[in-house]
């Protein structure tokens, strides 16, 4: 490894470091030292190179806020590059293993990516205000041609197939007024929690219609079943309900404008010193929600 690593030395920025690799000379001599350890039917020369970049350029190849996750790959891609010729062959299949492991997360991560902005840009052109949304339509018309030049055309049509809940924007204004809320205390009252579970389910979708890149956390989060169970069963104790609000809290937080902030942490303070009534507490969730679709209303109005 030491020829490659020569001609790598003068190499100080990304460009220089993927140009040198990418040379013909050095990818022959890559072959060459693959060919030496009987590992030139099992590994490429441009995966072996890779740990260079690896190791020299890490926030470019796994992103700044993932270098600590890919430790693992990357100590293997310094043994690699730094070990003596009788170790190279061993070094070498560990981190082929690796690499393509990494590789493999790597392209899922992306398709999911571009899975998720495809979809919130369907809930940014239907909030959007008219003069943008032929320019957000072309967006999602060029991701719709990139998601099938990286997945193919199987990919693409997973992104046109799934239709993401459109949010009515005046159903939180009008639907849960105050005969709504007699109701579903009345219901609740009688241990027929119904309602609950409804209302719990539309808010779960609203707020991941909002923020699907945040899915997986507000499903967490929201449990619908579980909730509805352990509310069914009496088993929440006051620090689980306080849990559970202010996770919800957590959620309307992350979406609406910070001009409601006061308002939200005045009721979590409240929350905090015990008043947990489950009507009560949906019903000033259900307040808070609909700031971020009044919110929405008038940007789209705009």
């Amino acid at each position: 490894m030491n020829l490659i690593n020569d001609r790598l030395k003068d190499c100080t920025d990304f460009e220089s470091t993927k140009t040198a690799l990418l040379d013909r000379e050095t990818i022959r001599l890559t072959y060459e030292i693959l060919k030496s350890i009987n590992l030139d039917k099992e590994v490429s020369p441009r995966e072996l190179l890779a740990s260079y970049m690896m190791i020299k350029h890490p926030n470019e190849i796994f992103g700044p806020d993932k270098v600590k996750n890919n430790m693992k790959i990357m100590g293997m891609a310094n043994n690699v590059i730094n070990c003596t010729k009788d170790k190279l062959h061993n070094y070498v299949l560990e981190f082929s293993k690796l690499f393509q492991e990494w590789k493999q997360k790597d392209y899922q991560e992306l398709l999911n990516d571009i899975f998720q902005r495809y979809h919130q840009l369907t809930v940014d052109i239907m909030n959007a205000p008219d003069e943008i949304k032929s320019q957000l339509e072309d967006i999602k018309t060029n991701l719709l041609k990139e998601g099938e030049r990286v997945g193919g055309p199987n990919f693409r049509s997973k992104l046109l197939s799934y239709a993401p809940i459109v949010i009515n924007l005046e159903e939180l204004q009008t639907q849960y007024n105050k005969a709504y809320w007699d109701k579903f205390t009345i219901e609740y009252e009688q241990k027929n929690y119904a309602m609950l579970y409804d209302l719990l389910e539309y808010l779960k979708k609203v707020y991941m219609t909002l923020a699907p890149s945040k899915k997986n956390h507000i499903m967490e989060v929201i449990d619908v079943k579980f909730i509805w169970q352990r509310v069914k069963e009496n088993a929440y104790t006051e620090d689980e309900l306080k849990l559970l609000t202010n996770n919800i809290l957590d959620i309307v937080k992350s979406l609406h404008a910070p001009v409601y902030d006061d308002d939200l942490e005045k009721y979590r303070e409240d929350i905090n010193k015990g008043n947990l009534y489950f009507p009560v507490i949906l019903k000033r969730v259900v307040e808070l929600t609909r700031n971020i679709l009044q919110t929405l209303e008038q940007f789209r109005n705009k």
